[in-house]
């Protein structure tokens, strides 16, 4: 009864405040209720079904936007604990997808590194359509950089090949431990030809990662002696000219 009614609350918000996409309420026909996917979805969180939970929490993450936050906090507020925990993600990963939009960099950048580290492959189209017009050159491969640890969970092959190519052109030290992982999976009696043409892809990107960090570590390296040999030459100097 109590989650009940904790639902009916929340269609109450929404219905008050106009739902996702109030400002184009005047393109919708006369005596239609706004967005019913997204009602019945919410709706459809109090399921003790896991399959209809998980369908509602999909249609959340294609329909919903940043307006029906305030009825998923209310959910939370009221729910118990499986309703919050099942409503979290989803209200995480609505306001990143609004920060993806946001004027700082950094804010994108992190938006994006979360939405990565998420788990929720329904983000992936937020991603890419904001990785599509981003600028900036380090929120881009955030986002890039995302898209493909998420497509890493993708059952298909040829998806998951696509995206080990991708981290690995892109030198993804966040990727390195799940290629591992794949990597080893491959390497399992019981591995399917599917599985090891992933792990030969996998091996292949962990190679041009592990090649492009022993670079940069040695050029780092390089720097730091050349910076810190300078800085002992002008001490030398001036303790020459002082005691000369």
């Amino acid at each position: 009864m109590k989650v009940t009614a904790v639902l009916l609350s929340a269609l109450a918000v929404i219905l008050a405040v106009g739902g996702p996409g109030a400002a184009r309420a005047e393109e919708r026909p006369a005596g239609t209720s706004p967005h019913p996917a997204v009602g019945g979805a919410l709706a459809d969180l109090g399921s003790q079904d896991d399959a209809v939970r998980e369908g509602a929490v999909r249609r959340l993450m294609k329909e919903a936007d940043e307006s029906l936050l305030p009825a998923l906090e209310q959910m939370r507020a009221e729910g118990d604990r499986s309703l919050r925990m099942a409503i979290k993600p989803i209200a995480d990963a609505i306001r990143n997808r609004a920060k993806l939009r946001d004027e700082d960099p950094d804010v994108r950048r992190s938006a994006a590194s979360d939405l990565g580290s998420s788990g929720l492959v329904e983000s992936i189209p937020w991603l890419e359509q904001a990785a599509a017009g981003e600028t900036h050159r380090w929120a881009r491969y955030t986002m890039q950089e995302a898209v493909g640890l998420l497509k890493l969970a993708s059952t298909d092959p040829t998806v998951k090949i696509a995206a080990v190519s991708s981290l690995g052109e892109l030198r993804s030290q966040n990727a390195v431990p799940a290629l591992k992982e794949l990597v080893q999976s491959s390497s399992d009696s019981g591995a399917t030809a599917d599985q090891k043409n992933v792990g030969v892809a996998a091996g292949e990107a962990l190679e041009r990662i592990e090649t492009w960090s022993a670079w940069s570590t040695a050029i780092e390296t390089i720097f730091r002696g050349i910076s810190l040999s300078s800085i002992l030459l002008i001490m030398s100097l001036g303790l020459a000219v002082v005691f000369g």
